[in-house]
């Protein structure tokens, strides 16, 4: 599966949380405007699913995958970004 990072450019966050409820690989705990999702499909296909897409909800956000990363977070990302 590939790691992406989901954010969404609206105020209305919650519709694209809602759709990622039904997958087992997000992790929103720690900063509440960007979920990192395991999904087995295409970036297309994940924002598709969340709404970032015209024909498709017409939400505003990105979906990026992750291929490599860095930084200082909290050791719960950490873990869940290294986790298979």
């Amino acid at each position: 599966m590939t790691t992406y990072a989901v954010i969404p450019f609206t105020d209305d966050i919650e519709t694209p949380w809602k759709a990622l409820e039904d997958l087992q690989t997000v992790y929103r705990d720690y900063a509440p405007p960007v979920a990192f999702v395991r999904y087995g499909g295409t970036a297309k296909q994940l924002a598709e699913k969340v709404g970032f897409s015209k024909h498709h909800g017409e939400k505003t956000g990105v979906v990026v995958e992750i291929a490599d990363y860095h930084g200082f977070a909290n050791t719960d990302l950490w873990r869940w970004l290294e986790r298979p």
